[in-house]
C-alpha cells in the first residue's frame, strides 16, 4: 500500500482519508484544513495510529480521544490547544506528540498557547 491510496473516504467536507504513512502506521492527516472541530468520524477509526491535525483552528481536543487507543503519534502544531482531555491516558502507545517525543510535556505542541495536561492525567502515563 502507498501512503497516496486511501483506505476510507467520508463524502461530506473535509475529506477523511486515511492512508499508510512512511512508517507503516495508518495516518489520518488533516492538517491545514481550517477546522474548528476534529469531525466525529475520525474517532470510529480504532486502528488509526497517526493523526495530523496541524495548521487549524482548533482550540481543544475532544474526550473522544481516548478512543484511540493505538494511537502513536499526535501533531497538532499551530492551533490554539491549551488543555489535553484526561482520555488521552487511554492512548496508551503515545510517544510522539507534536514534533517532539515524550515525556516533556511542555513540548506537546509547537506555537500553541501554554498547554496544560488535565489534573487527573498521570503525566508519566502518556
Amino acid at each position: 500500500m502507498t501512503l497516496t491510496e486511501p483506505l476510507y473516504y467520508c463524502k461530506s467536507p473535509p475529506i477523511i482519508q486515511i492512508a499508510v504513512n512512511k512508517h507503516g502506521y495508518l495516518e489520518l492527516n488533516l492538517s491545514n484544513k481550517n477546522l474548528h472541530d476534529i469531525p466525529a468520524e475520525t474517532f470510529n477509526f480504532a486502528r488509526l495510529e497517526a493523526l495530523k491535525l496541524g495548521q487549524n483552528r482548533l482550540r481543544s481536543l475532544p474526550t473522544s480521544m481516548g478512543k484511540l487507543r493505538r494511537l502513536k503519534i499526535l501533531h497538532a502544531q499551530q492551533n490554539a490547544i491549551v488543555v489535553l482531555p484526561d482520555t488521552i491516558a487511554n492512548c496508551a502507545h503515545l510517544t510522539e506528540v507534536g514534533t517532539l517525543q515524550y515525556p516533556d510535556s511542555n513540548s506537546f505542541i509547537s506555537k500553541n498557547t501554554q498547554i496544560q495536561i488535565a489534573p487527573s492525567v498521570d503525566k508519566g502515563s502518556i
